[in-house]
């Protein structure tokens, strides 16, 4: 049922990057960037929520690839909250033109999945951030 409802939402965004004439070669990064960042909101918001609750730090690496510590961070944030949804969507969406089989299943919604989504979900942790701001 949730898988369902990311492939419908998958759809609905890929059908709709495709149908932008100025998405004719970008469509796919477009498609990935949108929904990677949607997905990257709603996980951070949540990991944000439980460690306040909790006190527990969540999804920390400490990679020293670099002497420079803000680097290093950089990259720690990257491997932890971005990389691994871009490998799991490409792997889900976009390999061996897998879309094109999901495009054939699920039903487009004209938007009505994919627009919502990617709104909410990058203005829902700034809501959540006022109010805790504002709240003793």
């Amino acid at each position: 049922m949730i898988l369902d409802w990311y492939y419908e939402t998958w759809v609905d965004g890929i059908i709709i990057m495709r149908s932008v004439p100025n998405n004719k070669m970008l469509w796919k990064f477009y498609t990935m960037l949108f929904m990677t960042l949607a997905i990257f909101a709603n996980l951070l918001t949540i990991i944000t929520i439980l460690q306040r609750l909790s006190g527990h730090e969540f999804f920390t690496l400490h990679i020293h690839f670099f002497q420079n510590p803000k680097i290093n961070s950089q990259i720690d944030f990257f491997l932890c909250f971005i990389a691994w949804h871009l490998i799991i969507n490409y792997f889900l969406i976009f390999r061996k033109n897998r879309y094109e089989i999901l495009i054939a299943k699920y039903k487009f919604s004209n938007g009505k999945l994919f627009l919502p989504y990617t709104v909410l979900s990058i203005i829902v942790p700034f809501i959540i951030i006022f109010l805790a701001a504002i709240t003793p």
